[in-house]
């Protein structure tokens, strides 16, 4: 598992509202149990996204946001290994999004 991976949601009763999950947890604090994650939701599905605090994504050609207020730890075991993608190229805009929640800044 590493940070930014992209992990399909496979609880299908919330798939359509969360179809994605990015893995926020640094590769270095590996745990058994828990992963750090905030889900991926439909553009659509969100009235207004803050830029900064709400990065958009494009995903298997749909457009995502990252809702960083839903921050939470998930069983390992929920993720899986369905890996879709990778957004460590957007490292930036991501610790941004967190740091943003976490500092106003």
């Amino acid at each position: 598992m590493a940070q930014f991976d992209v992990y399909r949601n496979r609880h299908s009763a919330s798939r359509d509202a969360v179809p994605y999950f990015l893995l926020l947890q640094h590769d270095q604090i590996e745990t058994r149990a828990l992963r750090v994650v905030a889900p991926l939701v439909p553009l659509s599905r969100v009235e207004l996204p803050l830029s900064r605090l709400n990065p958009v994504f494009e995903i298997e050609r749909q457009k995502l946001v990252l809702s960083t207020l839903e921050i939470a730890g998930i069983s390992s075991t929920f993720l899986g290994d369905d890996v879709v993608m990778s957004l460590a190229d957007r490292r930036d805009a991501i610790i941004a999004a967190v740091d943003f929640l976490v500092t106003g800044i």
